[in-house]
């Protein structure tokens, strides 16, 4: 626990209004750049237009693909591995939430190789290059700017993937905190809860060590502080700044300590009708903080402090923030039953002995069966 490297080769640029420098600081790694997007916000609200503008204007010519929606799929990535390959980019650009961003890093490793993102999900360790990445997020979501995976749905196995690799970290990270100020509420809620889930896994984890433990406690005190102001006010422009760095912290965090259960479940519940990872992190986080919080009462004391409770108030304060937040949601919303738990079950994979609440089988059971 008290060991650690540390290493990291992402030039990160955190900044109100930073957006403004994304092309001088992007043509540093390439002149041809592939835009990956998601959703309709970009669109919409001028971002990715404006994005087009500030690139070409540093004399790099763009080629933009339409923005997907939901969560990246093996076949979405395959098509736009398709459509860029005759437009030859040396660059690839995540503008989005973790799902753009994660998309345009294994959309950069097929490039760059000629192999399929079937290939990389069943030999991940074999990715040996990937055109330069430049993540510009849009939300305050997973930390996806700085980390080295990239989670892609498998339709066929209706299950989600990670792809995991040193070559997948992005080269540069433009993080402007005022392009999340139009996330709707809702979507801020989830989203920032996932932050928070993250880091109290990783917090957890039994690969974690002295310098993750201070990420989480900061990221946890700093989603827990801001997260109600940014939900009720999107324009609270210092609520998303603190909830932007947070973000930022997460993708260092996960980088070395990885996450816990309710990540490794949710990964198994793939592509249910109207299922979102914010989605099911919220409906996992109370079954699984309520065993994971027994196995560690030095931790729960440091949460405690971070915070600003009781440790005997930890668990029911952080399960009524959720509540507060109005995403009490369960699994069964998204008619995932019992009759569905032990097929689930045996869907789980990764590392779950990182886990201190992991005590085989009969856990992720429980986990489910509470959180239907």
């Amino acid at each position: 626990m008290h060991d650690f490297q540390f290493h990291h080769p992402t030039k990160v640029i955190f900044s109100v209004g930073s957006i403004e420098n994304s092309g001088n600081e992007s043509a540093a790694f390439g002149k041809r750049a592939l835009i990956i997007t998601s959703g309709q916000a970009t669109l919409k609200i001028g971002i990715l237009n404006r994005l087009i503008e500030i690139l070409k204007k540093s004399n790099i010519n763009v080629f933009s693909l339409d923005p997907f929606q939901g969560e990246p799929s093996v076949t979405y990535v395959d098509s736009a591995v398709k459509q860029a390959t005759e437009y030859e980019p040396d660059l690839v650009i995540g503008l989005g939430g973790g799902s753009a961003i994660d998309a345009a890093k294994a959309i950069s490793a097929c490039l760059a190789s000629s192999r399929n993102i079937t290939y990389f999900l069943s030999n991940p360790l074999v990715v040996q290059q990937a055109l330069p990445i430049v993540a510009i997020p849009t939300t305050i979501g997973s930390g996806s700017e700085v980390s080295r995976g990239s989670v892609i749905t498998d339709v066929t196995q209706n299950i989600k993937r990670g792809l995991y690799n040193d070559f997948l970290i992005p080269k540069l990270a433009i993080i402007d905190p005022q392009l999340s100020i139009t996330l709707p509420p809702r979507a801020t809620a989830l989203i920032g809860f996932d932050l928070l889930s993250a880091a109290i896994e990783s917090f957890f984890s039994r690969k974690s060590n002295l310098y993750t433990h201070m990420l989480s406690l900061e990221i946890i005190s700093k989603v827990y502080q801001n997260l109600p102001a940014a939900v009720k006010d999107g324009s609270n422009l210092e609520a998303r700044i603190n909830l932007a760095f947070a973000s930022l912290l997460t993708g260092y965090n996960l980088v070395y300590s990885g996450t816990c259960l309710p990540h490794r479940i949710q990964y198994a519940l793939g592509s249910h009708p109207g299922m979102t990872h914010p989605l099911g992190i919220a409906a996992l986080f109370p079954a699984w903080f309520s065993l994971a919080a027994k196995t560690e009462p030095a931790k729960l004391a440091s949460i405690s402090k971070a915070i600003g409770v009781s440790e005997s108030q930890v668990v029911k304060t952080l399960l009524a923030f959720r509540n507060e937040l109005k995403i009490n949601v369960h699994l069964a919303d998204f008619h995932i039953l019992s009759p569905d738990i032990p097929q689930l079950v045996n869907k789980v994979g990764g590392d779950l002995k990182s886990d201190p609440a992991y005590k085989g089988n009969k856990t992720i059971e429980f986990i489910l069966t509470q959180s239907l």
